[in-house]
């Protein structure tokens, strides 16, 4: 397989994220007119003609004035960081305007990179454009496009070939993926980046710092590590804009694609309101969860770990954690490093045993057994004129959880409590207590 890192980079509202989603084909970048909108990179991966990988890194906007979010400091660290990344630069400029002096100046920035160059020309669909005047720019390739119309992309993709290299990609065959979820301002973007050892992610005090989910990956005992940083969890009644909505949106997608999850809260509230409804969510799509417990440094000096423990077992009864971690990212420099890196091969050895745990098969014959006893001894109430008849039953094999399908003969029978029922039952006659079980139900008439 060849493989090509290509970073798209431009002045705001250029169209970068337009360009980025018609490349993936996926809604992964939030579109907006509103300035900054990407805050921090979002790469993806795109396989083109079976021979040709590309990972499209999409990255925040440059601005003309002083940029509200970065400081400038922090934008050069930001970008050097992604200049090493990637294979090829794309630039980005807007057809429906004259070049701006800063676009030059940042052109020669990416000239100095020595690596190739490709003058992506947006908006070329506006009837009076300005696209000429970009040509004065020096560059490997060029290509005149309109993003919203998803015009010429297909030349993007046949020039990149060339600068694609050969790669083995077949060394690395397992995968584990978790996302780091949580309420605002609880810590997710800065644990993120202590735990890579890297700026991925923009940090701040204000809220809704990270609009975007952020991937990042690490490789640990021959597995390939999948994280995923996501947006604050906002309250329905708090979502005041499209970019919050869409923020929600994304975030909701990637619970169907994950093996496990981090749910952040942070002292001094610890879990609210918000954290409850959410976790309980968690709880309903059996998706297996770690709680950490952040921002240890700002805790009350009366606070005891065991008594806390005891509490949070007696007020939620039925939300279960894998492991509960008690953490802060405020150390001293040294000892920094060491508590990362125990934290994280400690953290990464827990997710390798869960998931091999999860991949736990259940007899054939003795899950056909066990759901013929609830056929035959039917536990619902004498309300119940119709008997609850169970038609099929199988396992679906799946990397994060054990699923049980079964069909029954009406679904109207089925009332939430009895699935709990059934759901207890089948756990502890499998003794698959504190696994994560999902019984799906469909409906076959007779």
């Amino acid at each position: 397989m060849k493989i090509c890192k290509i970073g798209i980079f431009g002045f705001t509202n250029t169209g970068k994220s337009t360009l980025f989603n018609c490349l993936t084909k996926k809604k992964s970048s939030i579109e907006s007119f509103e300035n900054n909108t990407t805050r921090d990179y979002i790469s993806s991966e795109v396989k083109y003609q079976n021979d040709y990988q590309y990972v499209f890194f999409d990255t925040p906007g440059l601005t003309y004035s002083k940029n509200q979010f970065f400081s400038k400091k922090e934008l050069d660290n930001y970008l050097e960081n992604i200049f090493s990344k990637v294979d090829v630069f794309i630039f980005l400029v807007d057809a429906s305007r004259e070049v701006y002096f800063e676009e030059e100046l940042f052109w020669k920035r990416l000239i100095k990179q020595k690596k190739p160059l490709f003058l992506i020309i947006n908006k070329i669909d506006i009837k009076d454009n300005f696209k000429l005047s970009y040509y004065k720019f020096k560059f490997n390739e060029c290509v005149e496009i309109s993003a919203s119309n998803n015009r010429n992309i297909h030349e993007i993709f046949q020039k990149l070939k060339k600068y694609a290299t050969l790669e083995d990609l077949n060394t690395i065959k397992n995968t584990i993926s978790f996302g780091l979820f949580g309420k605002i301002n609880s810590g997710k973007s800065t644990f993120l980046n202590n735990f890579l050892s890297e700026k991925r992610s923009f940090t701040s005090s204000n809220p809704k710092t990270t609009i975007n989910p952020l991937y990042a990956e690490y490789v640990f005992k021959d597995y390939l590590f999948k994280i995923w940083d996501t947006p604050g969890i906002i309250k329905k009644s708090k979502i005041d804009s499209k970019i919050d909505y869409v923020t929600s949106l994304l975030s909701e997608k990637l619970l169907k694609n994950i093996d496990f999850i981090l749910y952040f809260v942070a002292f001094p509230e610890l879990i609210c309101k918000e954290d409850k409804k959410f976790l309980y969510k968690l709880e309903d799509l059996a998706i297996p969860k770690i709680l950490i417990i952040n921002k240890y440094d700002l805790k009350d000096t009366n606070f005891s770990e065991k008594n806390f423990l005891i509490t949070l077992k007696k007020s939620y009864p039925n939300l279960f954690f894998y492991k509960i971690i008690f953490w802060t990212s405020f150390f001293s420099k040294d000892e920094q490093i060491t508590k990362v890196k125990t934290l994280k091969d400690n953290l990464s050895d827990l997710l390798i045993s869960l998931k091999k745990e999860v991949n736990k098969e259940i007899n054939p014959e003795a899950l056909k057994d066990f759901f013929l006893y609830i056929g035959k001894n039917n536990f619902l109430t004498k309300k119940t004129k119709n008997k609850l008849k169970i038609l099929f039953v199988c396992q679906k094999k799946n990397s994060n959880k054990i699923i049980i399908n079964i069909r029954i003969n009406d679904k109207k029978l089925l009332t939430k409590n009895y699935q709990k029922f059934l759901k207890k039952k089948f756990i502890a006659s499998f003794d698959l207590k504190n696994l994560p079980v999902l019984l799906n139900f469909f409906e076959n008439k007779i």
